[in-house]
């Protein structure tokens, strides 16, 4: 998958500019700190990371999201292309990663969502847990967990 890292790159850095305006609100700023880790280098070392699992969605043989988790069930990144949200794509992702964390025969789940993505979790049974938290200046991190059961429900 490290030949994904260019496509899914782009796709979390469209994903956030374009899909994620009501938590950064256009404000430059915001947006820059945001992306300044999303860069093609830091994308490649996540995939080839022994310490997370990445996943990514295809739409018609393209790389259309990008989600990964890492060791301890800390859901760090989810994002879908813009034109293909509520697509499932980031549903089918979402299920990826938690089979995985099943495997690792982990009890739960966590992320903190943004306020475009909150609905998308609660729908999908994650809970919030424990106040906001202040992320790149002025965008709030929404602490959401899910506990798991041994086999997943549709």
């Amino acid at each position: 998958m490290p030949e994904d890292a260019a496509s899914a790159c782009d796709v979390i850095r469209r994903s956030i500019r374009e899909l994620c305006v009501l938590d950064h609100r256009n404000d430059e700023e915001v947006i820059s700190a945001w992306l300044e880790n999303k860069t093609l280098d830091n994308v490649r070392r996540w995939i080839e990371s022994q310490t997370t699992y990445s996943v990514v969605a295809e739409c018609e043989r393209s790389v259309c999201g990008f989600a990964m988790m890492s060791r301890p069930g800390v859901v760090s990144l989810c994002y879908v292309a813009p034109g293909v949200h509520r697509s499932g794509a980031g549903k089918k992702m979402l299920a990826a990663i938690e089979a995985q964390a099943r495997q690792w025969q982990l009890q739960s789940i966590q992320l903190e969502s943004t306020v475009t993505a909150k609905p998308f979790y609660e729908r999908s049974g994650y809970v919030s847990f424990g106040p906001v938290v202040e992320v790149r200046g002025a965008q709030g991190g929404y602490p959401m967990k899910k506990l798991l059961t041994t086999t997943p429900h549709e």
